[in-house]
């Protein structure tokens, strides 16, 4: 689930390319797939641990955070109210605010 997310960054920059050169039908089915990835974490995040998490939360948390900085359009969080509720804990961590993404 979280490997699979940051895909998402192939989207988003195929909607920023010339229309006559996107591909459609790719996208729309690329964008299924990442839009399933927040609705699986959603439905297991009461199991997900903040401290001391495992390399499975530290994935999640950082395709998570990966959709809010090159997809926020997508607005996950509306529709995952579970899944937001651990991320916005997770992303506290001094490692997660450490490692944060900038635009430059």
């Amino acid at each position: 689930m979280g490997s699979s997310t940051p895909r998402s960054s192939r989207v988003t920059k195929e909607q920023r390319a010339p229309e006559e050169v996107q591909w459609r039908t790719w996208r729309e089915a690329l964008l299924i797939k990442v839009c399933a990835c927040p609705d699986a974490i959603d439905s297991i995040a009461s199991d997900l641990v903040v401290h001391q998490p495992t390399i499975s939360e530290i994935t999640i948390g950082c395709a998570l955070g990966y959709l809010d900085f090159r997809s926020p359009e997508l607005e996950w969080r509306s529709r995952h109210r579970n899944a937001a509720r651990w991320n916005e804990e997770f992303q506290t961590l001094p490692a997660m605010q450490a490692t944060r993404p900038h635009e430059g």
